[in-house]
């Protein structure tokens, strides 16, 4: 049986118009692949019973963990934002710990979708070329 392995690739999120845009002008984000031994880390898991019995899951992402380690470069993220003057100043953010330390609105959607990625365990005909 042969696995597939690749270490980091890059991702484009179906967000907005992202996928129309040409190729070099979409939103990317490089994937670090978590190993097997530190998967478990990047979730957690609450369990609960309520009073009629019934077992209700939780399960949240560890964001900080994901962004940090597992996000390396990132392409077309630009941030518009008024200073106290009234100025728009527009920033990139180029990798996962600058968009960890970023607020932004939009950002929750954003990562979500980079932590789902994450943490998928699929792999496309394109991603099996070796």
């Amino acid at each position: 049986m042969t696995f597939y392995g690749r270490k980091k690739y890059w991702y484009v999120p179906d967000l907005e118009n992202n996928l129309s845009l040409a190729e070099d002008e979409q939103l990317a984000i490089e994937i670090l692949r978590p190993t097997a031994e530190n998967q478990g880390d990047l979730t957690s898991v609450a369990v609960a019973k309520d009073e009629q019995g019934a077992v209700n899951m939780t399960s949240t992402f560890n964001t900080k963990k994901i962004l940090r380690n597992h996000v390396g470069q990132i392409r077309n993220l630009r941030i518009a934002e008024k200073t106290d003057q009234g100025e728009v100043v527009t920033r990139e953010i180029t990798t996962g710990r600058a968009l960890a330390e970023s607020s932004f609105y939009g950002a929750k959607t954003l990562v979500s979708l980079i932590c789902a990625e994450v943490l998928s365990d699929t792999v496309t005909e394109e991603q099996k070329k070796i």
